[in-house]
């Protein structure tokens, strides 16, 4: 999801990302959007499972009828975490990743 400057948010797949611009499919059309015009970049997804759903479904599948997240998720209503992928009121950082605290 795209937030433009000035303040419309564009729902749309990537087809293409280059340094200074992304390319969002919506529907049947293709548009591009340039850097300059983009305030923030998030990628929505579903929200994971718990640890206990995981559980049940890895031990007794047969269970998952009694739990209540079995059905948020058959209907496909898990819900939408957001995490920021670009936001241009940060300053850019290009520099390369380092763990500090392995050796």
């Amino acid at each position: 999801m795209l937030t433009l400057k000035g303040g419309k948010q564009i729902k749309g797949k990537p087809t293409k990302t280059t340094a200074d611009s992304i390319t969002l499919k919506r529907g049947l059309n293709n548009t591009l959007y340039q850097k300059s015009g983009i305030l923030t970049v998030d990628y929505l997804r579903a929200k994971p499972a718990t640890d206990a759903f995981m559980f049940v479904l890895g031990e007794a599948p047969w269970m998952l009828i009694f739990d209540p997240e079995f059905y948020y998720r058959a209907t496909g209503l898990p819900g939408r975490i957001s995490i920021r992928l670009y936001d241009a009121a940060k300053p850019e950082d290009n520099s390369p990743n380092v763990c500090t605290t392995w050796h």
